[in-house]
């Protein structure tokens, strides 16, 4: 490609200007070649065209419906049913083209975009607005001022100029809409399997549930529907409920009390415990844990020693006494309860060691 005689510059200028002599020349000679350059491109590439979007030839909000209490108490379902219909439809979905915008008064409290499951979303159509029981915007159940608006996206170029808008503020509404929305899902199915020419939804043992087509518009389009109307899906996916037993410490704080309460004043160790800054029943079982590691020791030396085979001999019958005893102090109150487990398996241990082994030692 040959170049514009613009661009053949005095390159000696350019030198010269870079070493500190200042010369017009390249400066008109750098403008004009970059001038040229631009309108050389723009006239190899051509600008990108940006259609503008029709008006839709059928454009309304058909109906509009508000249902309480569908999963807590006191929470909200809208459901918009709306129609937009072109002879032409335009090339973008209507997820990207248009909007649905709900109002409180003057006060915009929820948008989405329609779902483009059918036709890119150019025929009949739902979309939902849910707000728990503790949403900052819920409506005033059935005296607030709402109105929904069908708008195209203000975003995009329009025809007209403007998107196309419409309005309604016509709301039918329904309490306890747990046990009412199922109904109202299984006539939207069955309308938009009609309009859609596709199963939206079947009979399965005489109650209408949704097909595999229908739990995948409607799940889209109600989120949490499962929990809102389980009746109308086939398969359920629910939260197990637990109901765990109350368990109580009356045997264990009883056993506790048995012996070494201060009412009783038998072994109270009350005044030992505030000296040391722990518990009672921890007083008490320091107290009996050195009592029986004393007779544990006394029983394994005078065995073995009568015996004349050393303490190795006595510690059978010693250690059988030891267990016999922890369990004695768990189930009496010298100890605290929670340890007659652990003095259980020593007790259990200590009946198996001298009876059922039979070492070579």
């Amino acid at each position: 490609m040959t170049l514009p005689k613009a661009l053949k510059c005095d390159l000696r200028g350019v030198k010269k200007f870079f070493n500190g002599k200042l010369h017009i020349k390249p400066f008109i000679c750098i403008f004009a070649s970059a001038l040229v350059l631009t309108l050389y491109f723009s006239w190899l590439i051509p600008p990108k065209n940006v259609f503008a979007i029709a008006a839709p030839t059928v454009l309304t909000i058909n109906n509009i419906t508000a249902y309480q209490g569908v999963i807590e108490d006191d929470d909200q379902l809208h459901i918009i049913t709306f129609t937009i219909d072109y002879a032409s439809s335009p090339t973008k979905s209507t997820d990207k083209t248009y909007l649905v915008r709900l109002f409180n008064d003057e006060t915009e409290i929820g948008v989405v975009t329609p779902y483009p499951f059918y036709n890119g979303g150019y025929s009949e159509g739902v979309v939902s607005f849910y707000f728990s029981a503790f949403d900052a915007n819920l409506p005033t159940w059935t005296t607030a001022n709402l109105s929904v608006e069908l708008t195209g996206n203000p975003s995009l170029p329009w025809d007209s100029g403007s998107p196309p808008v419409v309005k309604s503020s016509t709301w039918l509404s329904y309490n306890e809409g747990n046990v009412k929305l199922p109904a109202r899902i299984r006539v939207l199915a069955t309308n938009l399997e009609a309009v859609y020419g596709v199963d939206m939804i079947e009979s399965t043992f005489g109650v209408g549930q949704l097909t595999e087509n229908g739990e995948n518009y409607f799940n889209q389009v109600i989120v949490n529907l499962r929990l809102m109307a389980h009746s109308i899906f086939k398969s359920l996916i629910l939260t197990p409920e637990y109901s765990g037993a109350n368990f109580t410490n009356t045997y264990a704080e009883a056993s506790e009390n048995r012996w070494l309460t201060s009412a009783n004043g038998t072994f109270d160790l009350t005044n030992w415990a505030t000296i040391w800054g722990i518990s009672r029943n921890w007083t008490s079982s320091i107290f009996y844990v050195a009592f029986c590691i004393v007779v544990l020791f006394i029983t394994a030396f005078r065995i073995g020693v009568s015996r004349g085979g050393g303490v190795v001999d006595g510690s059978r019958p010693a250690t059988f006494i030891f267990g016999a005893l922890m369990i004695f102090g768990s189930f009496t109150g010298f100890m605290v309860f929670e340890a007659g487990i652990f003095a259980g398996v020593i007790g259990i241990l200590a009946i198996i060691f001298p009876l059922f082994w039979r070492g070579s030692i």
